[in-house]
């Protein structure tokens, strides 16, 4: 308690420096993860991307102009339920509907041709009819479990079995994990039956509408057919050319961002042990009388230690704090944060420890 309360002067005796390096921590701290995980989710995605290139996947864009224009009719709902359940290799998404046991799962209902990307084993051995399947770190369900699917018309559905991790689909030319997911096959007129709200969770399925290996005359007739029923235009995006435009230019800007704050943190840290040795040359004196006053080298160890961690601390706990309000993380993760402290603390301190360790601390109170 001694040392820590010499470590708090020695922050008053140069409050502003120590201000200083303690926001360049923050900031330090704040985006060197952002950026590094961004690089490796668009690494992933351009990966997952590649991976499908064989299927020559389109998705549509709208046009804003039309969009607000839509009209959306009962035949409407049926023309777009026979194209991607009957007319076209196509599938959509549903990822809005939440099952009332279990209100904090997310829930992916697939239309369409959608069980065809999952790579499911025994496919044909499924049963008929809209059945569930589990991500693979999904704790709340088990294989063989029952779940109650649907408002208006309800039934209770089967859980048929677990996906392999790193199970994911195409959202809008956007890879999405399905780990911590329940997924629903079902088809597109199912879905328009089972809820109440129908045709709200149509214009859902015409926003994720995606065709696979489409031909011309697909494209022709899934565009003008859209347009025809609700008034809207699509304009079609092919995932290859999206992946390499999109993808591509978020991991090399994230990755440029990432070697970027890597050099600043390394001359950050560079500044903190220079500011903490040049701390340590002003003291010797203070220090020498200390250990004449029956202090031991430990004690001026504890602290160096006092101060490096009165300086990281409170940058790294407002920088996680920070993050997981951001990436919505359990606040119980914070106290992974300690072992992480403690490394940092101790990287810091190697060289003012040395320097203590080395240096002939009465030679400058001879000189006194």
């Amino acid at each position: 308690m001694t040392q820590l309360a010499f470590a708090i002067r020695d922050i008053r005796r140069r409050p502003v420096v120590f201000v200083f390096f303690a926001i360049q921590l923050v900031v330090v701290l704040l985006f060197l993860p952002i950026m590094a995980q961004s690089t490796i989710i668009s690494s992933r995605n351009i990966r997952i991307a590649q991976s499908m290139a064989d299927n020559r996947m389109v998705f549509f864009s709208q046009t804003l102009g039309t969009f607000f224009r839509r009209s959306v009719t009962p035949d409407g709902g049926r023309w777009l339920s026979s194209a991607l359940d009957e007319n076209l290799s196509a599938y959509s998404v549903v990822s809005s509907i939440k099952l009332r046991e279990h209100p904090d799962l997310a829930v992916v209902v697939g239309v369409g041709s959608f069980s065809d990307l999952l790579h499911i084993k025994d496919h044909g051995n499924m049963p008929a009819g809209p059945v569930a399947l589990i991500g693979y770190d999904v704790s709340t369900l088990r294989v063989g479990d029952h779940v109650s699917f649907g408002e208006r018309n309800m039934e209770d559905i089967l859980v048929h079995q677990r996906l392999p991790r790193g199970t994911h689909y195409m959202k809008r030319g956007t890879p999405q994990l399905l780990d911590n997911s329940l997924v629903v096959l079902t088809s597109a007129e199912s879905v328009l039956g089972f809820f109440f709200v129908g045709y709200h969770h149509f214009d859902e399925i015409l926003v994720n509408a995606s065709l696979i290996r489409p031909s011309g005359a697909d494209l022709l007739y899934f565009v003008s057919g859209v347009r025809e029923m609700t008034g809207v235009a699509l304009h079609p995006i092919e995932l290859n050319d999206y992946s390499q435009q999109h993808h591509g230019g978020a991991f090399y800007g994230a990755l440029f961002f990432l070697i970027f704050f890597a050099i600043t943190s390394a001359y950050v840290l560079v500044g903190i042990v220079a500011n903490i040795v040049l701390l340590l040359e002003n003291h010797m004196s203070e220090y020498a009388i200390h250990l004449l006053s029956g202090a031991c080298l430990w004690h001026l160890y504890a602290r160096v230690f006092s101060y490096i961690t009165l300086l990281v601390g409170p940058p790294l706990f407002l920088a996680s704090i920070l993050l997981r309000s951001m990436y919505q993380a359990p606040w119980a993760q914070l106290f992974s944060v300690i072992p992480l402290l403690g490394g940092l603390v101790a990287i810091i301190a190697v060289v003012p420890i040395i320097k203590l360790r080395q240096s002939d601390i009465f030679l400058h109170l001879r000189g006194d």
